[in-house]
């Protein structure tokens, strides 16, 4: 999976769309042009975590307005959370018969009417207001989770940037269509993907992007499918990659198993059933069972046919892991997280020392001894030992699921 100013205003309750009749035309969703959920009141926005709901600054001199008009004026919606930036062109979605995800959705709305008070939730559609508030609510729960997980207090990046030690707020880019999205990554980023994307910008900011009919894709004649879901799955799993190769403004140069496998780790917390590697994947969802990765881990392992931490170490682009080693990527953090907690924050740290590198790159002949480095300082082991204690552990837990 690839890759995708702040305003101390007060809270306020915009338009969503300058001429919804343009939309019209165009024979798309027309969206409320105020969010039913809060009604413009700004207690409500408040206790919902926003800076703002509606129009404002997006990135550089560009807001939402100039956003919204270099992805064709189509109906968007947008708001401002304490360390995002969010944008949605999502439409109204009808949820399947589909038992994970609707437990899933019910948890969530459960945790926004502790929020909004009266809300009622939906029985089968989510309108794209609250879509949007869904996203809100994710990409904040996701930047806690990931604070927490490795023992880092916000404090010790504050001067280089508030916002993972980044000046401006994370942008969150969630489209309906692909053409939306295409003329963004072109705009933008100046590059021509159609799926996913993903970026950091250098003392900048941190960028995820999707869109929905990309994912769909391949699946027709499966209405059913939990489509939120596995758009939530990917854009958790590019943030969670974005955040490590952002980490000490390493820019990518973080080891590749250690990015993937967090993503995993991440997403597989949301619904399990719908991992993504690169995307859409021939033949994926027909084994009903792919997507239980602990007792194939706990084969790999048994049967000693997996990748060892130096041979990771080594890995520099995406195409270098298989199926396999997505799934012992996977394993590898959650032992890290799971079982090294004395250790980890200083793992991170020393994994992702190199600043302003590449690891994809050829040049960055220093990514082998990063690692080594980083296991001795933070678990005082070798590569050798990692792989033993982490193997013991698999045996001894996996065994059980």
């Amino acid at each position: 999976m690839l890759a995708l100013l702040c305003a101390l205003a007060a809270p306020a309750v915009l338009l969503a769309q300058d001429n919804p009749k343009d939309s019209e035309k165009k024979g798309m969703e027309v969206f409320d042009e105020v969010d039913p959920y809060t009604k413009g009141d700004k207690e409500l926005v408040k206790k919902l975590g926003y800076v703002r709901v509606g129009h404002g600054p997006w990135h550089g001199v560009d807001d939402t307005h100039a956003l919204q008009e270099t992805m064709g004026g189509i109906e968007m919606l947008f708001c401002e959370t304490e360390h995002f930036r969010i944008a949605t062109s999502l439409t109204t979605y009808t949820v399947p018969n589909n038992r994970e995800e609707r437990e899933k959705l019910d948890g969530e709305f459960k945790r926004l009417k502790k929020k909004l008070g009266r809300f009622k939730p939906p029985k089968n559609e989510l309108d794209p207001w609250l879509r949007l508030h869904l996203y809100a609510q994710r990409v904040e729960d996701q930047y806690a989770q990931f604070l927490e997980e490795w023992n880092i207090d916000p404090q010790e990046f504050e001067q280089r940037g508030p916002y993972l030690g980044y000046p401006n707020k994370i942008q969150v880019l969630v489209c309906q269509r692909k053409s939306e999205f295409g003329r963004y990554v072109r705009a933008y980023h100046q590059t021509d993907l159609e799926y996913s994307y993903r970026t950091v910008r250098p003392g900048d900011s941190i960028v995820v992007g999707a869109n929905m009919e990309a994912l769909k894709e391949g699946w027709e004649g499966h209405q059913d499918l939990p489509f939120d879901s596995m758009l939530h799955n990917m854009v958790v799993s590019s943030l969670a990659s974005d955040f490590i190769d952002a980490w000490n403004d390493n820019m990518f140069s973080a080891p590749r198993w250690l990015s993937y496998g967090l993503a995993h780790v991440h997403l597989r917390r949301i619904d399990p059933h719908w991992t993504l590697f690169d995307g859409r994947k021939a033949g994926q969802g027909n084994d009903p069972d792919q997507w239980d990765w602990e007792p194939r881990v706990y084969s790999l392992v048994k049967n000693e046919f997996f990748a060892k931490a130096e041979e990771m170490f080594a890995w520099k682009e995406y195409a270098d892991l298989h199926q396999r080693d997505h799934m012992i990527s996977w394993s590898k953090v959650e032992f890290v997280l799971d079982q090294l907690g004395d250790g980890k924050r200083a793992f991170l740290d020393a994994a992702c020392g190199a600043r302003g590198g590449f690891s994809t790159q050829a040049q960055d002949t220093g990514a082998l001894e990063r690692q080594r480095a980083a296991f001795k300082t933070a678990f005082d082991m070798t590569p050798e030992e990692f792989d033993a204690a982490w193997a013991k552990w698999v045996l001894k837990t996996y065994r059980k699921k």
